[in-house]
């Protein structure tokens, strides 16, 4: 069923006297022609360096263990290798390579270049000179459990939705567990297969987002870990915060015949107007926006690589002759979750500060795309310094839904003042009721999780403090807080986020 192989390929001139200076790509493995392999299957190649007595440091470095995929008419479909001249004695590798196709030719084993000893005086100098390397094909040492992969590796759901991660993992007389931020899970309260290789979670709520750990151990006490993020969102109360990242940025760019010089309108109407080119970048290299982890603060400068990337300093298709912009600018900042289609949608928050030169517009916004992005519809708030933000509507099932941050401006140098100003964004939540039951007086607001609110009071507005009613964490939904039997003729209440 498996077939042993050699092959042997030589690059040099045909003289016969030239100087050892040709390589050779020696291969050796394992090839599964006669059995093929099925589609999806996932290939282990795993073993240990017995000794490493090579001499030549060029051979060392192009040493490799591998597994290489071939279709059944022998189409290249890729391979996965590993350097193997820096293990050390005794180390293992391990190599996992999904398979393309059905019947596909499936080969592994080690790989490595060289210079050949030719019959010629001068290869005498060669041979016998580069030492060997031995390796056991069967792991000396226990590898311990392999987690080839968890599905999904990351899961956005909405609030009340299910989702179950499942694990393929290799090992033998394999245990598992799952643990949430460090914490082991325990079936009940919408868990379960807490301990086995699929976790499932049901109606799933906001402070249940986070780090989920599988710790895997087989019957030689060795363990794997691996980890996958969970983050849930309330379609009436979206927001940025560090549960929620990775954020997602594009770069639209209108110039030459395209060129617009103001954001283009949105709303019910809808437009996608033709930028010149457009581009997806990191927020934290080309998009000059960042979110701070430890208290959710986002900050937007107007992005500046259109300009300074330009092939020459005088681009026309971005810079004039007198070195002004030539190109008009839409930097987005944001959060893609097409199952949020079909869902009344609120994105608010706070902008506390906005530097900008005039010549800049920052808004909070809620896409709603159609399936190809022809026609998009943006509904959007200014970004205004003191000022909160809010943005409601009802979205499209089927379209595209994405909310964050746009700001629209020319494009410039990093190096000129009006590109040096900033906007800052804050999560916000506002009381959006005050009710009575019975003889409470509830206060209700909406939560953000990491984050925690202080709802407080004054009798009269002149009084020198605030008096704290409740200190409550954040939840990711309505917090009600009530004030039990209150006697004051008035009292004027606040909310504070931290």
């Amino acid at each position: 069923m498996i077939n042993f192989h050699t092959d042997l390929n030589i690059w040099a001139d045909d003289s016969g006297i030239s100087s050892a200076v040709a390589t050779y790509d020696n291969t050796f493995y394992v090839d599964s022609t006669s059995t093929g392999a099925r589609a999806g299957d996932t290939v282990v190649f795993s073993g240990t360096l017995v000794t490493n007595a090579l001499t030549d440091a060029g051979m060392n470095s192009s040493f490799v263990a591998f597994i290489k995929d071939f279709g059944s008419d022998w189409s290249y479909y890729g391979e996965q290798s590993v350097t193997l001249g820096s293990l050390t004695n005794g180390q293992t590798f391990t190599i996992t390579k999904p398979i393309n196709g059905a019947g596909d030719h499936v080969q592994w084993g080690f790989e490595w270049q060289g210079v050949p000893a030719r019959t010629n005086p001068a290869a005498a100098n060669f041979v016998g000179q580069y030492g060997y390397v031995i390796f056991s094909s069967n792991s000396v040492v226990n590898p311990g459990p392999q987690i080839l992969s968890i599905n999904p590796g990351s899961a956005n759901i909405l609030l009340g939705s299910n989702v179950t991660f499942t694990a393929n993992a290799t090992g033998s007389g394999l245990t598992y567990q799952w643990a949430k931020n460090g914490s082991n899970l325990t079936d009940g309260g919408g868990i379960s297969g807490s301990a086995t290789s699929a976790l499932s979670l049901t109606g799933v709520q906001p402070k249940q987002g986070g780090t989920y750990q599988l710790i895997v151990t087989d019957s030689s006490s060795l363990s794997a870990t691996s980890a996958v993020s969970l983050v849930v969102y309330n379609p009436g109360w979206l927001y940025f915060d560090r549960a929620l990242a990775p954020f997602n940025g594009y770069i639209n760019v209108w110039n030459g015949g395209n060129l617009i010089s103001s954001p283009p309108s949105s709303g019910a109407a809808g437009t996608s107007p033709k930028s010149s080119l457009g581009f997806g970048v990191t927020p934290t290299s080309l998009l000059r926006a960042t979110l701070n982890p430890s208290n959710d603060v986002i900050t937007l400068q107007p992005n500046t690589y259109v300009y300074d990337g330009a092939t020459n300093g005088m681009n026309p298709a971005y810079i004039n002759p007198d070195g002004s912009a030539a190109a008009y600018l839409e930097q987005d900042y944001y959060i893609q979750n097409d199952n949020l289609a079909g869902d009344v949608l609120t994105f608010s928050g706070y902008c506390s500060s906005n530097s900008l030169n005039s010549n800049y517009t920052a808004r909070a916004f809620i896409k709603d795309g159609s399936p190809d992005w022809s026609v998009e519809h943006r509904y959007d708030a200014p970004l205004t310094a003191g000022q909160p933000f809010n943005v409601t509507f009802t979205s499209t099932p089927g379209d595209h839904i994405q909310y964050g941050f746009g700001l629209w401006g020319p494009g410039n140098s990093a190096t000129n003042p009006v590109t040096q100003g900033a906007v800052e964004v804050r999560v916000y939540s506002p009381i959006n009721s005050i009710n009575h039951s019975g003889t409470n007086l509830n206060i209700a607001f909406p939560s953000v999780i990491n984050h925690s609110y202080a709802v407080q009071y004054k009798t009269n507005l002149t009084a020198g403090t605030w008096n704290t009613l409740m200190v409550t964490n954040g939840t990711g939904v309505n917090i009600v807080v009530p004030d039990a039997n209150p006697s004051d003729p008035s009292r004027f209440y606040r909310l504070s986020t931290q």
